[in-house]
């Protein structure tokens, strides 16, 4: 009985695309790189200024979502084996999360973000009172409950796809010792589909 080779896998729809825009991107940056200082900068200027209330209405609906999954009956799913044991405590977890990643900001931008924004805010005069309560808005809208929905959607997705090993907490079995690229293309390519 002779073998079949096993299928090779498929580029999804999604890196096509990706690969298909930031080329076309960079190769218009080389060939004209004011024009597209240019559109890069009028573009920034009008998602800021217009669609400014739609960034916040995503940021605060991650914040919901978050809570919902939390707190609701999706926030007792137990990744990993029925019978595996925590290898960390919550605290101890939310340590981790400080150290590694939000902590490693804050020291520098804790500080220096609400300075930012209180000697140039967007929009009014600095160093007012005015320029004080909008830097420490902005400053919450980065490092604070929004910011930390908006980080922790990408693990939840990712965690509950079949590609990702039971040693991660995740549906299959170990992958080997390098993994798979298939594997994390499969995730990558789930967070632009929508799942049944």
């Amino acid at each position: 009985m002779v073998k079949s080779a096993p299928p090779r896998p498929m580029l999804g729809a999604v890196f096509i695309l990706s690969v298909v825009i930031c080329g076309a991107i960079g190769i218009w940056s080389v060939l004209a790189p004011d024009a597209v200082a240019g559109s890069a900068n009028a573009l920034t200027g009008f998602a800021l200024t217009t669609l400014d209330w739609l960034f916040q209405m995503l940021c605060t609906s991650f914040v919901v979502l978050g809570a919902v999954l939390a707190l609701g009956p999706y926030g007792k799913i137990k990744h990993g084996a029925d019978d595996d044991e925590l290898e960390f405590s919550t605290l101890s977890w939310i340590a981790m999360l400080f150290a590694g990643g939000m902590g490693a900001g804050l020291l520098f931008w804790g500080p220096a973000e609400p300075m930012y924004y209180f000697t140039d805010p967007p929009g009014l005069e600095g160093s007012t009172p005015e320029a004080a309560r909008l830097a420490m808005v902005l400053t919450n809208l980065h490092w604070g409950l929004h910011a930390w929905s908006i980080s922790c959607r990408h693990p939840r997705a990712g965690a509950d796809h079949p590609a990702v090993p039971k040693a991660a907490g995740g549906a299959k079995e170990p992958l080997g010792r390098f993994g798979s690229l298939r594997s994390v293309r499969e995730v990558a390519d789930s967070q632009a589909r929508p799942t049944a």
